[in-house]
């Protein structure tokens, strides 16, 4: 069966596969993409050694926390809802736990991240030759931004949207913040009983200004209002 999907995918053309993945949630197409290519769907073997489930929101700082707690670097994006499909067991009982950031700051972070990011995988590459259109990050939010538009990738997706399980609602059992990530991550560790003798490692970060020098009025009113939800539910202030 897996060999008969990837032959009939692979018949397909280019124009045809993207027809067919434009049907499709953003959200989920990276999924649909690893059930084709033959890919297995398992519950991570990295969460059952401490028994948690880290949901890894793009551009928080999620490749330094799976560094420094030896999780698996390949567990990605992934919201609690998808792992909750796989084993609904374990996704009650383990111990869930994500980081949010200012929506402000990580959108600065996002873009700048993929202006200067090299890669060689299809889907990344479009999206930072997308963001390389933009001259300023300022002409990025005013002529891209807006709520609908934060859905069609997952780097831009409002972080609520991650930690939520498949009735929607929020179910994490601990928010730490990346504004305070040494000591919220030893808090977690601290829950799963891991010494406390882990310096966080700072991995992807990028070298800039701080965030509130890329912003006009307009551009921080717009970004309010597409991640409108995140600031209210997380208390974040420009």
């Amino acid at each position: 069966m897996r060999l008969f999907r990837q032959l009939m995918w692979a018949s397909l053309s280019k124009r045809e596969r993207d027809i067919i993945l434009g049907q499709i949630e953003p959200q989920n197409r990276s999924e649909i993409r690893r059930i084709i290519a033959g890919n297995s769907i398992e519950f991570p073997i990295a969460f059952d050694k401490h028994q948690c489930i880290f949901i890894h929101i793009p551009k928080n700082a999620g490749t330094s926390v799976k560094k420094s707690l030896g999780l698996d670097s390949h567990i990605g994006h992934q919201p609690l809802s998808w792992y909750q499909n796989i084993d609904p067991i374990k996704c009650k009982n383990y111990f869930k736990f994500c980081f949010v950031r200012n929506p402000w700051d990580r959108l600065v972070s996002s873009f700048f991240y993929l202006k200067n990011k090299k890669s060689t995988t299809n889907n990344s590459f479009m999206l930072q030759e997308f963001v390389s259109r933009f001259s300023s990050f300022d002409e990025f939010v005013l002529n891209w931004l807006n709520p609908e538009n934060i859905y069609k990738d997952k780097t831009f997706f409002p972080q609520h949207y991650f930690m939520r399980d498949r009735m929607g609602m929020l179910c994490m059992d601990f928010v730490g913040r990346v504004e305070n990530i040494q000591n919220d991550l030893d808090i977690v560790l601290d829950h799963l009983g891991i010494t406390h003798n882990i310096l966080l490692q700072h991995v992807n970060k990028s070298e800039r200004d701080s965030y509130r020098k890329y912003y006009t009025t307009k551009s921080k009113r717009i970004v309010e209002m597409a991640y409108s939800e995140d600031i209210a539910l997380f208390n974040y202030k420009f």
